[in-house]
């Protein structure tokens, strides 16, 4: 690299320049290291990031102690493993074996890579609908509307060439044909997923009671953030400025008083994940400050989101660091029950809560304070009787694969 550089520059753009991905980052890390070949005291300080194997599933995994999915996403060690290209060769394999031939045949002419199913991929954890996920597949192709029968116009998509298979022509989808492939992808990637439906169907019932409270859902991280989904609905109301005779009335949209619980469910699994990211960032930095060791070492740490950046010389130091904060959200602790105790806590506080068993059901009578301006803005009776959502079991520690698994995670994530 260094012989092309120096004797033929257009070869060299040739071989490695042009085929970076981002051409300004490499040429900056290969000139600094040009400059160092150069030099005796061979003393490097390039940025290395460290970026989380789609980290939404890497939390999922751990909660549920799924080691299938984990393997998938780099939690269990062994060989590097890429989860969005181990989902694009499923999603051709399903195509493939579509019993509608005609079918399978133009959609095997899709170029389906990770590049294509990443965006999607990572957003199916966060409660994204079939349509939602097959406009984002959609949007890398080209829309537009073509005269059908009695005059009906027809959805069609132009996919680019450097989107198909044999990348020379473009390729036309219709709307149906489209669709099947988003339809694809989104049920091929949900079977990969671990068994979360529990965990999002025991959150909708919590909000199910907190909606008859009118309060919103609470948690804490593991780090001691606390978190409020706590969106209010909002109520449209149109006014006219009495300064203007001839302006027109125009339609505002106000707070109003009521949680809009619709859409603190749509964002709650999406909170939920990129609280716990940040849970593992706190965790990070209380690791580095409260170790007299690290302190010294003046460690430099750039982290946005999943992604955690340092100099080349400190990043195996800040990677080990990483896994460990990680190791600590999962393995000191069992987490989802601390945050189970911790919504039963909050119910509590607005009421009093009393328990039954009814057929079998773990059932939680709340008595409502019901005078004028209390907890709630509705009016109500005294008591209600409200199902308070056991926690999901993902193999807890009464069962020894569980502790297998668990140990078996929080050894690599430690060592």
């Amino acid at each position: 690299m260094v012989s092309l550089f120096e004797n033929d520059r257009s070869l060299f753009e040739k071989e490695y320049l042009s085929k970076a991905k981002e051409k300004a980052q490499f040429m900056s890390c290969f000139l600094a290291l040009y400059k160092n070949y150069q030099i005796e005291d061979r003393h490097l300080n390039i940025p290395v990031l460290f970026d989380a194997t789609c980290s939404g599933m890497q939390h999922l995994s751990a909660l549920t102690t799924n080691v299938n999915l984990a393997a998938l996403v780099n939690l269990t060690g062994g060989e590097p493993a890429d989860f969005y290209d181990y989902c694009a060769k499923r999603i051709v394999n399903v195509i493939t074996e579509l019993s509608d031939k005609k079918l399978s045949e133009k959609l095997s002419q899709v170029k389906i890579d990770r590049k294509l199913v990443k965006l999607p991929v990572m957003t199916i954890p966060y409660n994204i609908g079939l349509e939602a996920l097959t406009s984002k597949i959609t949007d890398n192709f080209e829309m537009y509307f073509v005269e059908g029968e009695n005059g009906k116009k027809n959805v069609m998509f132009k996919v680019p060439q450097d989107l198909t298979v044999c990348g020379k022509q473009p390729l036309l989808l219709n709307g149906h044909e489209a669709g099947k492939l988003g339809s694809i992808v989104f049920h091929t990637v949900n079977s990969l997923m671990p068994p979360i439906e529990p965990l999002k169907k025991y959150f909708r019932k919590m909000l199910n009671v907190l909606a008859k409270l009118n309060k919103p859902i609470f948690w804490i991280t593991p780090a001691g953030m606390k978190i409020w989904g706590s969106t209010l609905a909002t109520s449209s109301t149109r006014v006219k400025t009495s300064f203007l005779k001839n302006s027109k009335p125009v339609t505002i949209r106000l707070p109003t008083d009521i949680y809009d619980y619709k859409l603190i469910n749509r964002a709650l699994m999406a909170n939920f994940i990129h609280s716990l990211d940040a849970a593992n960032i706190h965790l990070l930095i209380e690791l580095i400050i409260s170790n007299p060791e690290y302190r010294s070492m003046r460690l430099n740490l750039y982290t946005i989101h999943d992604c955690f950046a340092s100099t080349n010389a400190d990043m195996y130091v800040m990677e080990s660091l990483v896994k460990r904060a990680f190791s600590r959200l999962y393995f000191e602790s069992n987490y989802l029950e601390e945050l189970h105790n911790s919504i039963i806590n909050q119910i509590r506080s607005y009421g009093e809560l009393s328990y039954k068993v009814v057929d079998g059901k773990n059932i939680a009578l709340i008595t409502i304070n019901g005078k004028s301006g209390g907890l709630i803005s509705r009016s109500v009776s005294k008591a209600e009787v409200m199902e308070i959502p056991e926690l999901p079991q993902f193999n807890w520690e009464d069962n020894k694969d569980y502790l297998k698994d668990r140990i078996m995670f929080a050894e690599y994530f430690i060592s």
